[in-house]
């Protein structure tokens, strides 16, 4: 089926359930979030050397519109009048991010190690495209934040590399979420002054930003803490990283949202003086050209990790005394898939068990293994047409 009328089938079946759904929908009652977290956004030749952009994220689709916000992890600058550039000095332009924001992505994190890719003039570009992405998609009745880049008119002399921390407020249903996005390292050192670096091993500095989160968290409902860190590759996190999560949570973070080891580790619940507080270590890989090499002979090679990712749902509840409930938290299992014109899209694990042949039993056996070691993730990856499709936006026409 050609991609287009694929899509349309797609849009006009989801849009005959959301109108089943409408009346069940609990997921909109006031006050209460929809929230989905997903992994890092990248951009290989093979994702970017084929177009439309948007047919990677097109099976995700329903997904990613049944929330209030969705939130990515831009790995790569966006100049607009620099060629795209693949790993190891990644670049896109517009079209790019604009194809994930019509695929449902709201919140982007830009700090990370890739962020200085194409030197100080980059992050300015950087910067200036995500400003212009922001305005045409308001002018569309879309909002869109990001947050990890300084202000490009930030005076390098003032401005110390792992202080002077920005949040970007962000207000859905009457409640005011706060949104930070650091990184632990950085490719090169002449841009880190204007990229929101944390360096959590060494404690004066990680003091600093505990009780600048501490000040913040007081005029706001819920905050969200992104953070790239930890070991690629690493299918555990760090007890150093363990240690530092419980100490940001006690601080004042509520969603831990973890990135950078291209693979999926465990995730966990931590008690708050808030009520409950999430951890994501890491969600491994969205969209990348990681998976293009896997085969179905790969199923218990350390490259198959790569191929690997959760779209991270979760409802956000407050009662009357602001104390949050995390509900529903439902971690669907998604899977890159080499397309016959040698691009890289995004599958649900759920459509991906139906396949016959090498890969058929290669897609079982990896569910069998990821749900073995994320139990919760085996209902949620099943089942999230009935559990997850709500009226929380509207899908693209």
């Amino acid at each position: 089926m050609p991609a287009k009328k694929s899509r349309l089938f797609l849009f006009i079946v989801f849009f005959g359930l959301l109108g089943v759904l409408e009346a069940q929908d609990g997921a909109s009652q006031s006050g209460a979030l929809e929230l989905s977290f997903a992994g890092d956004i990248m951009a290989h030749d093979h994702n970017f050397k084929h177009k439309p952009y948007l047919r990677m994220y097109e099976s995700l689709i329903p997904l990613l519109y049944s929330d209030d916000l969705t939130f990515g992890n831009l790995e790569f600058p966006v100049v607009e009048d620099k060629p795209y550039a693949s790993y190891p000095n990644f670049n896109v332009k517009r079209e790019y991010v604009q194809a994930a924001i019509e695929a449902g992505f709201d919140v982007f994190s830009m700090a990370n190690n890739h962020s200085g890719d194409r030197g100080m003039s980059g992050i300015i570009a950087s910067q200036e495209s995500m400003k212009v992405l922001k305005t045409s998609n308001a002018s569309a009745g879309r909002s869109i934040w990001f947050n990890g880049l300084r202000p490009a008119n930030a005076d390098p002399k003032k401005t110390k590399k792992d202080e002077n921390f920005e949040l970007s407020l962000i207000e859905v249903k009457g409640k005011k979420i706060g949104f930070v996005s650091v990184t632990e390292f950085i490719n090169g050192n002449s841009t880190q002054t204007a990229v929101q670096m944390l360096s959590y091993p060494n404690e004066t500095k990680f003091q600093t930003f505990l009780e600048w989160i501490e000040g913040q968290r007081k005029e706001l409902d819920l905050l969200v803490l992104s953070f790239h860190w930890g070991t690629e590759y690493s299918l555990t996190a760090s007890n150093q990283q363990k240690m530092a999560a419980q100490r940001l949570v006690d601080a004042g973070v509520d969603i831990l949202w973890g990135h950078h080891p291209h693979v999926l580790q465990a995730w966990y619940l931590l008690e708050s003086k808030r009520g409950k507080a999430l951890v994501m270590p890491s969600l491994g890989n969205f969209v990348s050209g990681q998976g293009w090499y896997i085969n179905s002979s790969y199923l218990k090679r350390k490259e198959a990790d790569r191929g690997d990712s959760a779209l991270f749902k979760l409802k956000v509840e407050f009662d009357a005394q602001g104390k949050i409930q995390l509900n529903k938290i439902r971690p669907v299992l998604i899977h890159h898939r080499r397309m016959s014109d040698d691009s890289v899209a995004v599958f649900p694990y759920q459509q991906l068990l139906l396949a016959s042949g090498d890969w058929g039993i290669y897609y079982r056996k990896r569910f069998e293994i990821l749900t073995k070691h994320f139990p919760e993730s085996y209902q949620a990856s099943l089942f999230w047409d009935e559990e997850l499709i709500n009226k929380g936006r509207s899908l693209p026409q």
